[in-house]
């Protein structure tokens, strides 16, 4: 089985984070970490990985979202933007190819309507594709924790970015 994490980080650079995330590597047998808002520079995001015991990684442009693998892992980037990266993954352990997209939305809603044209563009028809990340926007009332009023414009919007690319709700754990 690959154990995959997403984690909206927000600052990946400290001795704290780091022991956090070995923990769950060491207790989840974690293969594939995906890591936003890392704020840390390209310089840095190796020094992490190392630190981490991942020997590959792609970041995006911006370094807002990080990839890190083990040996088992072959991605190829296909797309990236300022807020999500495309990824073509195979695995030692399987047969075919997969597409992984990570995703860092922004909480400007316009800027959120560029990047749901893209995703659309970005998820193969009928090929396996997995899209995880921080949309920055729920889709019901029944998710919201606090922050903001619930806005029902932004959810069907993101919405129908999950039904035009085909995709399906998995659900999240965290807030």
């Amino acid at each position: 089985m690959i154990k995959a994490l997403f984690w909206n980080v927000r600052g990946v650079d400290n001795a704290l984070t780091i022991a956090r995330l070995r923990k769950l590597k060491q207790m989840h047998k974690i293969s594939l970490l995906a890591l936003c808002e890392p704020k840390v520079g390209r310089v840095r995001l190796d020094i992490i990985c190392q630190k981490l015991g991942f020997p590959q990684a792609i970041s995006n442009a911006e370094s807002r979202l990080l990839v890190m693998f083990d040996h088992d892992f072959s991605c190829d980037l296909l797309a990236a933007s300022s807020q999500f990266l495309a990824l073509r993954v195979t695995h030692s352990a399987l047969r075919s190819s997969f597409v992984a997209v990570f995703v860092h939305a922004s909480c400007v809603s316009q800027e959120r309507e560029v990047l749901w044209r893209q995703l659309v563009g970005v998820c193969p028809r009928g090929g396996p594709v997995i899209v995880l990340g921080d949309f920055n926007v729920i889709t019901g009332a029944n998710e919201k924790k606090g922050g903001r009023p619930f806005c029902a414009r932004e959810s069907d919007s993101f919405l129908g970015l999950i039904e035009d690319a085909d995709l399906a709700d998995l659900g999240f754990t965290g807030s």
